[in-house]
């Protein structure tokens, strides 16, 4: 879903835009950690997934002749973050400590782009 608005004032183009978009974006890696204890191992297991995403972005620009607008925008993009961890301790106990956490996550970005149509 994509929503915005733009002012014209003489040459100067205002404006602000928003999106959010459903995700399913997920990695998982695993590592072998040997005699983290002695005589024991254990694999250390990580997910990540992205569940959603959204973003907000004001937008500045300048239109240079009828055809050609400069703009400078930038904004913030956030999203829901899920984290999972799992140690396993590979010896006869198999020892399984799992650690899900979830969390929210904001950056920051700035772009700038030239918009022509043909004439």
């Amino acid at each position: 879903m994509q929503g915005g608005i733009n002012f014209q004032s003489q040459g100067w183009v205002f404006g602000i835009e928003t999106d959010f978009q459903g995700a399913d974006i997920s990695d998982k890696s695993a590592s072998t950690v040997l005699n983290f204890l002695p005589g024991l191992n254990a694999t250390v297991t990580s997910e990540n997934r992205v569940r959603w995403f959204t973003t907000v972005r004001p937008r500045i620009g300048f239109i240079w002749d009828r055809t050609t607008l400069l703009y400078a925008t930038g904004g913030a993009a956030w999203g829901s973050i899920e984290h999972g961890f799992l140690f396993t301790e590979t010896s006869a106990s198999r020892l399984r400590i799992p650690r899900p956490q979830s969390s929210s996550a904001m950056r920051l970005a700035a772009a700038s782009s030239i918009s022509s149509r043909p004439t």
